[in-house]
């Protein structure tokens, strides 16, 4: 691009685009990258909150699980003592019989004392309806406080029927115990053995035989629910004592807990128990026994936690069963309670941020961007009037902005008087420019018109020297009468060249075929003088070989241009000279210079004749490119 095009596109671009953007620079509506102010505060927040926020939460969530292990470890506690409550039960028994029916008490085989011992144990120990006294297998006495017994023998019967069921379950490891079919006593029974017999001296008495004394009394099993369903750790559950084999002896449940509260499916509980050391046994608080807990879903379908304990006898077990759902209920309250305002926290901080930033900062830097775009679209007369309610830093800078705006207004009005002094300068200079082409076309025709005819050489002079300047006259012509200066219609301007040529030559208007461009291409002056001239140097001799064609000969020139588009914003002006049919054509050497140094200051390219054309056609044909704003 020559100056005078960078001039002429500087003049006719609209003010707020004078200033070419740097090659590579982003579009001023075009996507920038990087987070946006917004996206940035969150996530300085996240890096700041987040971290800690994490810590928190593991922190509250291993005081959770510790919660939770000492709950565990609580109900674990509780069962203990269950079954040391109800191995009081299986102790009381065995130390009542030591106590009142020592096997060296002569009272033991007596009937009468014997029951009004047992008598005395009834009335104090309410939880037994039934006692009786065996010593070698023989019964010695019954006492039935509850009525279990039609009869004397009947108790008798049913009592040595009883004992010997006892003494085949007793075990060397507790007191023994029997679950009988009414569901509503247990059987305890207790043996006293007889002291080691001591050896008789020389010439004493042998030692008295040795006596067992078998003490059976039947426990309520109402007591034992009694005892196993008072309140522990504060939560509702189930309690049940439970023989090896998985037999309910006595159960509680507190209201909430449905009476299906046992482990669903059949091997659930058995596996459980198996799991239990055989033969251990709850021997003192100092020493427990190993204990057992599972969780398993219930018969009722919710999810239970169980915990299994023996007794001092190791085939008498004790199972509480806690709801996930309750037993851990005061855990999950403070695990939430400490959680949620953590969480709260969080949420307010991030949201207490943000809007402090929407209003304070991202609503002002806003409204300064709307300001700045429709500034940008040419409205100079617009300010950033609404700055003064921002922040202080803010608003320093809408004033810096406002400022700067007052001053490019100023500066753009000043060129804009500028830029139109000087397209009135412009436009004065190239009319009278005109005018002395004009004035040098009339000398140059009066000179011609009165040199004699014999005179050719002198007349072929003056003719190239008119065709020149009447190119160039005609070039600021047309460029002058387009109403913007430095603009040139492309049709108007090959039309009128190659009328005024056609004058010059005397060629018939009809001898000529002309095929112009489009209408609406237009290029800037310097190229339209540049296609004058070249028209100037080869046209004439394309119409003098249609002059000296015989008459009677269907001849003509033909000019064409056609405008090819040959990129997104670029293209070129194809300009053909040719005639019809082919005319040997003369062209002197220094037009075919002139021509070739005309090409050149076009920047076109001669178009090479298509194969198999005569090497003797008269066809020339040039590419002229044409930029963005000529095509």
């Amino acid at each position: 691009m020559t100056a005078y095009e960078r001039q002429q596109s500087v003049r006719r671009a609209p003010l707020s685009a004078t200033v070419e953007r740097k090659e590579g620079a982003p579009s001023r509506r075009g996507h920038i990258g990087g987070l946006g102010l917004r996206n940035q505060i969150v996530v300085v927040l996240g890096l700041v909150l987040l971290p800690a926020a994490i810590l928190s939460g593991i922190w509250t969530f291993s005081q959770y699980r510790h919660l939770c292990a000492l709950k565990l470890a609580g109900a674990e506690r509780a069962a203990e003592r269950m079954a040391s409550d109800v191995s009081d039960f299986l102790r009381n028994n065995g130390t009542i019989a030591a106590t009142q029916f020592a096997p060296d008490d002569p009272a033991v085989t007596q009937r009468g004392r014997c029951e009004a011992r047992l008598s005395d144990v009834l009335r104090e120990r309410r939880e037994y309806s039934f006692s009786a006294v065996f010593v070698d297998d023989a019964l010695i006495c019954v006492v039935d406080s509850g009525g279990h017994f039609m009869s004397d023998e009947h108790a008798r019967a049913e009592t040595s029927a009883l004992a010997a069921r006892l003494l085949a379950r007793r075990t060397d490891s507790g007191p023994a115990f029997l679950h009988v079919p009414d569901g509503r006593h247990l059987m305890l029974g207790a043996v006293v053995r007889p002291p080691a017999p001591r050896e008789a001296g020389n010439g004493g008495a042998p030692a008295a035989p040795a006596r067992h004394v078998l003490v059976v009394t039947a426990l309520r099993t109402a007591v034992l629910s009694y005892a196993i369903g008072a309140m522990r750790l504060g939560i509702e559950r189930g309690t049940a004592i439970l023989s090896a084999d998985g037999d309910v002896i006595a159960r509680s449940a507190s209201p909430p807990i449905p009476d299906n509260w046992f482990p669903q499916g059949a091997t659930t509980l058995t596996d459980a128990i198996g799991r239990l050391s055989p033969g251990e046994s709850f021997d003192s608080a100092e020493n427990p026994p190993a204990r057992v807990s599972f969780e398993a879903q219930s018969q009722s379908g919710e999810r239970f936690r169980y915990f299994l304990a023996p007794t001092v006898n190791p085939d008498l077990l004790v199972m509480t069963g806690y709801p996930e759902a309750l037993l851990f209920a005061s855990e999950r309250s403070v695990l939430w309670s400490s959680l949620l305002p953590m969480l709260l926290m969080l949420i307010v901080a991030t949201a207490g941020t943000l809007w402090v930033t929407e209003r304070l900062i991202v609503r002002w830097i806003t409204y300064l961007q709307r300001v700045t775009r429709v500034y940008g679209s040419g409205r100079l007369s617009v300010r950033a009037v609404r700055i003064g309610d921002a922040p202080r830093e803010l608003a320093e800078l809408g004033t810096a902005f406002n400022e700067m705006a007052a001053n490019i207004a100023g500066h753009a009005r000043q060129l804009e008087r500028a830029a139109v002094e000087k397209d009135s300068l412009l436009r004065e200079l190239h009319h009278r420019v005109k005018n002395n082409f004009q004035v040098i076309v009339s000398l140059l025709s009066l000179h011609k018109r009165a040199a004699a005819p014999e005179d050719s050489a002198d007349g072929d002079g003056l003719r190239f020297i008119e065709d020149h300047v009447q190119a160039m006259s005609v070039a600021y012509r047309v460029g002058y009468s387009s109403g913007d200066l430095g603009e040139t219609p492309l049709a108007e301007l090959m039309h009128d060249v190659i009328d005024c040529l056609r004058r010059t030559a005397g060629v018939a208007e009809a001898d000529i075929v002309e095929m112009p461009p489009a209408t609406g291409h237009i290029v800037d002056l310097d190229r339209a003088i540049g296609i004058a001239l070249y028209l100037a140097a080869l046209l004439p001799a394309y119409l003098d070989a249609v002059k000296r064609s015989p008459a009677g000969v269907a001849r003509k020139a033909v000019i064409g241009a056609e405008v090819r588009t040959t990129g997104r914003a670029t293209a070129e002006l194809r300009l053909t000279l040719d005639t019809a049919p082919a005319l040997p054509v003369a062209v002197s050497p220094l037009k075919e210079r002139l021509a070739r140094a005309y090409i050149r200051q076009l920047g076109a390219a001669v178009v090479e004749p298509e194969a198999g054309r005569s090497a003797e056609s008269p066809r020339r044909e040039i590419a002229i490119p044409l930029g963005a704003a000529d095509a």
